[in-house]
């Protein structure tokens, strides 16, 4: 069983157009009869199948029985001598158009049917009735929709009738999850069913009982619905079943393909990206037919039809068995590239099938051909995409598609209006989408299919212009509030920078400043220095030279003589008596004399130490100098 790792769009519905109401040229192949009548009649056997009807909960029993009463008369009436319904007291009824309808219709009153609630188990109300029916029928049930009175009345009464695998009694059955990826339109119920049981019995040898139905599924605030195959069960197998399918060959992380309806609680937001990639499938899925090949035929070449790159699936179509036609499911963006491949491919495939299974074919089967006259030149040949894996163990993860088109939240324009056949069918393809899902249609159904293509394409680069505008708003938002924020750190980085030139400046005018004060200081000191040497010389004793003529005439300076005797030490008793003035104590002003003095003293005694001139005194012998006037010599 295999399945696509990226989802896609038919090219062959056209939404709100009945097949009456085009004017399209069709071969022989394509004529289908009246409806009302059977579409297809091949001497098929009658066989016994169990029916389930499922009708509104919002009457009482005893409504509901009239109206499920009311459609099996009209199903035995619309289906003359084909259909026999077999009541729950073993009796059977049937029509075979000879008898009175209005006795006949009185009399079918007397059916005897059992109809089961389901009840709501909060609100302890009955959401629906169920009744199991025996219909002994040639035809299924998905050719029953074939009939406008029957169905009108069935969909009238909002009933839904279902094929039933299970017991007779067993009628508590309930929906676990649906299967995601695949389209439930062209992918045949039963094929996919077949492949399902195939991979539980690799965990379970007897697995549950089980049956597919095409379904709508919404989220459960109803902002999204998709279309796909709903898988149900007795409710007692629900966990075993749901376990099951969940594990195994089923388990992929990356891209679950069962999706449990246990997830609309639990995981709001899985579920709704499960209903928007199943959407996404019936927006990117075409087909390409091919007939004239028999099941056996197609054993030999189906493995090179999936081998072509942008091949999802090679399923058989509802006229197989009639004229051995196949729907081959392409990516829309390669269906263009797949049909030329296949057309050069062609006559190689047909001799890798044996002749037995070609000329022993029905007599109503063509030459093997492909239907399919042309594809539309709708994609790039050179798309790069991923290939595919098989179904239910490979698969892409959610797409940028997925994730940004809002459409993607409802199906198609062509899936919108969901028909009670569909559902009835499980598998159903209308007399429209026989017709024009072939590319061999007239030009005006082309036209009309191109049309809806183009204004769904319109829709969904609306939707992606939107997203982007918003994008856009916010970019432009965040960059003006980083060019205001870039504007404010620029006038605080000038402000700092002009703060930092002020403050140097008064630093340079600081240090202009200091540097004339210090060389004010300097001078102060200086002519302070000079003011204090100046008056110590001046307050320094004059001791002139005493000079001496010789004999000769010549001046000679006089030796100095012996030194004066020390100062004798005062013993007198009583100073404060008779004392000399030399011993009082000096006065304030004497005082601030001496200490002035005594500064001259010590600043004469740097400025003339022993190192500098020595100063001439009267014991170095000298002679005082010629004009000074002799002194008085001291005498002890």
């Amino acid at each position: 069983m295999t399945m696509a790792k990226e989802t896609s769009r038919r090219d062959n519905t056209t939404a709100g157009t009945s097949a009456d109401k085009v004017d399209i040229q069709i071969s022989e192949d394509d004529i289908t009869e009246v409806a009302g009548t059977n579409r297809k009649r091949n001497d098929a056997v009658e066989e016994e199948k169990l029916v389930k009807w499922q009708l509104p909960g919002q009457q009482d029993i005893s409504s509901a029985k009239k109206t499920l009463i009311h459609l099996l008369t009209t199903l035995v009436m619309t289906h003359t001598s084909d259909i026999t319904i077999i009541d729950s007291k073993q009796r059977e009824w049937s029509f075979d158009g000879t008898e009175d309808e209005d006795r006949v219709t009185k009399e079918m009153e007397k059916i005897a049917v059992t109809l089961h609630p389901i009840k709501n188990k909060k609100e302890n109300s009955i959401i629906r009735w169920v009744s199991i029916t025996k219909i002994r029928s040639v035809t299924k049930i998905s050719d029953w929709k074939d009939n406008n009175f029957f169905y009108d009345e069935v969909h009238d009464a909002k009933v839904y009738l279902f094929p039933h695998p299970f017991g007779y009694t067993e009628w508590d059955i309930i929906s676990i999850g649906f299967i995601k990826d695949i389209h439930a339109v062209h992918y045949p119920r039963n094929i996919l069913q077949d492949q399902i049981i195939q991979l539980l019995k690799k965990q379970d040898k007897e697995p549950p009982t089980f049956q597919l139905i095409s379904q709508r599924i919404t989220t459960n605030d109803k902002t999204a619905s998709t279309k796909a195959y709903v898988m149900q069960c007795q409710k007692k197998d629900a966990d075993k079943l749901t376990h099951l399918m969940t594990h195994g060959p089923f388990r992929d992380p990356a891209n679950q393909k069962f999706v449990p309806f246990r997830y609309k609680r639990s995981k709001p937001e899985v579920f709704l990206n499960c209903i928007r990639q199943q959407n996404e499938v019936y927006f990117k899925t075409w087909i390409i037919k091919v007939e004239g090949i028999s099941n056996e035929g197609m054993q030999y070449i189906g493995s090179d039809i999936m081998n072509i790159r942008g091949v999802l699936h090679v399923v058989p179509s509802k006229r197989t068995d009639e004229i051995g036609e196949w729907k081959i499911l392409t990516d829309r963006t390669k269906c263009n590239a797949v049909h030329k491949q296949l057309a050069e491919m062609w006559p190689n495939l047909i001799q890798l099938i044996p002749d037995k299974h070609i000329h022993g074919a029905p007599s109503t089967y063509p030459s093997p051909t492909i239907s399919s006259k042309r594809a539309r030149d709708y994609q790039d040949d050179g798309s790069t995409d991923d290939s595919y894996g098989s179904l239910l163990t490979t698969g892409t993860e959610i797409s940028v598609l997925t994730n940004d088109d809002m459409s993607l939240n409802n199906l198609p324009i062509d899936f919108q209006y969901n028909s009670y056949a569909e559902v009835a069918s499980g598998t159903s393809i209308t007399i429209e989408g026989t017709q024009i899902s072939s590319p061999s249609a007239s030009a005006y159904a082309e036209w009309i299919t191109e049309k809806q293509a183009l204004i769904s394409q319109i829709n969904s680069q609306a939707h992606l212009i939107a997203n982007q505008a918003e994008q856009l708003e916010k970019i432009q938002a965040d960059l003006i509030s980083k060019i205001s924020r870039s504007k404010d750190l620029e006038d605080q980085l000038a402000l700092a920078l002009e703060t930092a030139q002020v403050r140097e400046m008064k630093f340079d005018e600081m240090m202009e400043k200091f540097d004339v004060l210090m060389k004010y200081q300097n001078q102060s000191h200086h002519q302070m220095s000079q003011n204090y040497f100046d008056d110590a010389v001046q307050d320094l004793p004059s001791t002139p030279d005493r000079l001496m003529i010789t004999e000769g005439g010549t001046i000679e300076r006089p030796q100095a003589g012996p030194s004066p005797p020390t100062k004798k030490h005062n013993n007198n008793s009583s100073p404060h008596r008779n004392i000399y003035a030399l011993f009082r104590q000096p006065s304030s002003k004497a005082a601030i004399t001496k200490s002035r003095s005594t500064n001259r003293q010590q600043i004469e005694k740097k400025l003339y130490t022993e190192d500098n001139t020595q100063m001439d005194t009267d014991d170095d012998g000298r002679q005082p100098a010629s004009g000074a006037q002799p002194g008085n010599i001291m005498t002890p």
